[in-house]
């Protein structure tokens, strides 16, 4: 990204079946203060549930944090899931293959209360770039 967030830090989190968990987590806002951009990482070293498969409560985790920077509404968010080009082994092969950089615009749905039916456009960097520009 071109333009820094405003924030940047890594949030833990208890995970399916209370496991250990984290992501890095990225928030950019207007000059205004009313509108939001959301990045959430997937870290490698993640012990626990995936960005993807805990979104709906990441973002609800995350939105107090969201409001404290600005005064976007909880709807108006837009919400980024991210994943880093990362090295994988395969247990067949000492070799290391690498998994592709992926970016994904996350619709959800505010209930007044909490994030529900996350929906995910596949995008690209200059995608996310372009959404999160305005913010700079």
């Amino acid at each position: 990204m071109k333009a820094p967030p405003r924030y940047c830090d890594v949030c833990t989190y208890k995970g399916f079946h209370g496991c250990d968990s984290k992501c890095r987590v990225e928030i950019w806002t207007d000059a205004r203060e009313l509108k939001a951009a959301v990045v959430l990482t997937e870290l490698v070293d993640n012990p626990g549930t995936s960005v993807t498969n805990y979104v709906e409560e990441l973002a609800t985790l995350v939105l107090p944090l969201v409001e404290t920077l600005c005064e976007c509404p909880p709807q108006s968010i837009i919400w980024i899931e991210h994943y880093e080009k990362v090295p994988q082994r395969t247990a067949e092969r000492w070799h290391h293959y690498l998994l592709d950089e992926s970016w994904g615009v996350v619709s959800l749905r505010w209930t007044g209360t909490r994030y529900e039916s996350p929906t995910w456009k596949p995008s690209d960097l200059q995608e996310i770039e372009r959404l999160v520009v305005e913010f700079a």
